[in-house]
């Protein structure tokens, strides 16, 4: 964000043992030039001084029992509970004041900020930040001293034909653009979607939030990243398909001389990775497969698009069921071949032998439950090797 001259900051701790080493601790890693820390005991009073952010620290699960005997699961679930009670009355204590929920909110200590429940219940009861990470809470002032500059460069005439909005959240005015994109997710991130018109650009949307941050980024590069659209996936399946009596391969004769390749081919739109890969092989090798494995998945990123494949292995369902010979659009015919003989044969890439001697070497063969459609139930399965 470009800033002109540093702000004062005054940041509140709000500690249920204002003694605690962990306050002491804090203040000395936060306390700087221009930020610094005040033990607050009257929320309600301290919040008239306008400060840029109160860090609430509530005790330790177990530090509310009186001795190392009380230190159990049970009494840890009651301090848990107690200790979660006093965060909530300490946060509300704050938003139900005029500038509360214009105050940056921080519960801080490592037991709210690791346990998953906890965590979400400080969100919910109307945190900003749940952290213990001193570097992130600095990141986090640095970026609200960042906000309060460009709004004391507008009010003192330093940014005189600037616009400025309202917080559509919590009412804070002033706000440069480029202060409401950074303040609105720092403050503000477990709030609900508004459907609004755009006081920017006067674009209707369902989700302020995420118009904000995608529409009127900070940088050119940022919108340009933002903005870039969705990206065409083209998606593809091949299969290695070895004869279970004798263990050859079943290879095509593409078309115009390109020489022989892997049954495969791009996966047409409403069909599926498994589905593609037994229409392509019964398509240019004739022959119809069973998919007992999967090989590998790639995927590559290109500008504008992106390439997925995968490769199966697997089996004829009819192990007498001769190849293709008729030739048509799809290829000049298909063959079963042994490791020697593809060593040898003009290929249309060097991938037949590459994966021929993956499978020779005892390569994996993972499990088709890797490959799933969403929400699909998960089954555990074991990687296997091909036989020769």
């Amino acid at each position: 964000m470009s800033v002109s001259s540093p702000v004062q900051l005054l940041v509140g701790i709000v500690a249920f043992n204002p003694h605690s080493p962990a306050v002491q601790a804090l203040q000395s890693a936060i306390n700087s030039s221009n930020i610094s820390t005040v033990l607050v005991q009257n929320a309600a009073e301290f919040l008239q001084q306008k400060p840029a952010a109160i860090i609430i620290i509530p005790p330790e699960f177990s530090q509310l029992a009186k001795t190392a005997e009380e230190i159990s699961a049970d009494n840890e679930e009651k301090g848990k509970k107690f200790a979660v009670e006093w965060m909530k009355g300490s946060v509300h204590s704050i938003h139900t004041q005029p500038l509360g929920k214009q105050t940056f909110v921080c519960v801080w200590g490592e037991n709210f900020s690791c346990d998953a429940g906890v965590r979400w219940k400080s969100f919910k009861h109307g945190a900003s930040m749940v952290s213990s990470d001193v570097g992130a809470l600095r990141e986090a002032l640095k970026t609200i001293e960042q906000i309060r500059q460009s709004c004391v460069a507008t009010q003192s005439g330093g940014g005189a034909g600037v616009p400025t909005y309202t917080c559509l959240y919590c009412q804070q005015g002033g706000l440069t653009v480029e202060g409401l994109w950074y303040h609105t997710p720092l403050y503000h991130v477990n709030e609900h979607n508004i459907r609004t018109q755009c006081p920017i650009c006067k674009e209707p949307t369902s989700s302020w939030a995420k118009h904000l941050h995608t529409a009127h980024p900070p940088t050119p590069e940022y919108a340009e990243h933002e903005n870039a659209g969705p990206c065409q996936v083209y998606a593809f399946a091949l299969v290695v398909v070895q004869h279970p009596h004798t263990k050859k391969f079943l290879l095509v004769q593409e078309r115009k001389e390109e020489g022989f390749w892997l049954p495969g081919g791009r996966v047409d739109p409403g069909e599926g990775l498994p589905q593609a890969a037994v229409r392509e092989t019964l398509e240019e090798a004739g022959v119809r497969v069973r998919l007992t494995g999967v090989l590998r998945t790639e995927f590559s990123p290109g500008k504008g698009y992106c390439r997925m494949r995968v490769i199966f292995f697997g089996e004829p369902e009819d192990p007498s069921q001769k190849p293709k010979t008729l030739p048509d659009y799809e290829s000049a015919g298909a063959v079963w071949a042994s490791a020697e003989e593809i060593s040898s044969l003009p290929l249309r890439g060097n991938e037949p032998k590459v994966w021929v001697e993956y499978l020779k070497q005892g390569g994996d063969i993972y499990p088709m439950s890797v490959l799933a459609m969403e929400s699909a139930h998960t089954a555990i399965q074991a990687t296997r090797k091909c036989v020769f």
